[in-house]
């Protein structure tokens, strides 16, 4: 395995223990089996794919009654600042999703930061998505009604493994939803309109989770941060939906990625919320069902293609 690819990180005791709080606490990593149990699938379980960084699980989900029949498939990439790995706030999205839109989930469980780093989890997601792209028929799935879904972190690295499928000539989802995507790392924390506004990721924290993903040199490119990329890249983007919250330090360069995405053509369903904040559509407060609803009729119009 090479190297260039986790991008390895030397961190302090200090830095160690700090990820470590990170990872074991927050919104969302444990949810009562009242709320666990809300919404129902047909079968849940887990597949392990080879990637070019190594194997990833990615945790399945089927609507009830739909066992051997072709299926629209959503892949997931959840948040977390790159470094939080998967959560019961994440099974909880996709059971959701998968009642209530009738496609097969796809939920990508990556290597989080700093174990691995970029460009690491993005050669992990585009492979999985390429793999069910080339895997379409055996896997019951309808190739072209397959939809790729990311919430902060996870929007980033939505954003980036379909920039990487435009400049590969390779297969490109037909649909991206970006929930409050981090779109521009390249930028300090601290020049950001609102890097303070949410008390549980003060901007230190942020540049913290910032530094454990990425080497500064690197967040100039593209799939680091997907804001930076050219116009001849971005008007080949799929149909995409965007959520973001004003008072969110990723607001303005969501909104600006989304306008760009508009003036090149591409169809654009975007909406910046403002009685919500970051994580809201995921941890189900604020104003998630308008969020929930977006999603749902973005993938129900595809569904219906």
């Amino acid at each position: 395995m090479s190297d260039i690819l986790w991008n390895p990180l030397n961190v302090s005791p200090e830095e160690a223990a700090m990820a470590n709080e990170i990872i074991n606490g927050g919104v969302g990593k444990r949810l009562s089996e009242e709320v666990m149990s809300e919404f129902k699938t047909g079968a849940e379980w887990v597949m392990e794919i080879g990637t070019r960084v190594g194997k990833t699980l990615v945790h399945m989900y089927r609507p009830e009654g739909t066992e051997g029949k072709e299926l629209p498939l959503l892949i997931n990439m959840h948040g977390g600042g790159f470094i939080k790995g998967r959560r019961d706030q994440d099974i909880v999205f996709c059971r959701n999703i998968c009642s209530r839109s009738g496609f097969l989930v796809a939920d990508v469980d990556y290597v989080p930061a700093p174990a691995m780093r970029y460009p690491g989890q993005v050669y992990a997601c585009y492979d999985i998505v390429q793999y069910f792209a080339e895997a379409a028929a055996e896997l019951h799935v309808i190739r072209e009604k397959i939809a790729v879904a990311g919430h902060s972190a996870g929007g980033t690295l939505a954003a980036a493994l379909n920039l990487m499928a435009i400049d590969n000539g390779t297969f490109v989802p037909a649909l991206q939803i970006l929930d409050y995507p981090g779109l521009d790392l390249n930028k300090p924390v601290s020049e950001k309109r609102n890097s303070d506004s949410n008390p549980r990721i003060p901007s230190w924290k942020a540049e913290f989770y910032n530094k454990m993903y990425a080497d500064p040199e690197d967040t100039a490119q593209v799939y680091c941060s997907p804001a930076l990329a050219a116009d001849a890249q971005l008007c080949k983007m799929p149909a995409t939906v965007m959520m973001y919250c004003q008072n969110d330090t990723f607001c303005d360069e969501d909104a600006d990625f989304a306008a760009r995405l508009m003036n090149l053509g591409v169809q654009v369903y975007a909406k910046c919320f403002h009685h919500s904040s970051h994580g809201f559509a995921v941890q189900r407060n604020g104003e998630y069902e308008v969020a929930e609803k977006m999603m749902l009729q973005a993938l129900k119009a595809l569904a219906e293609k």
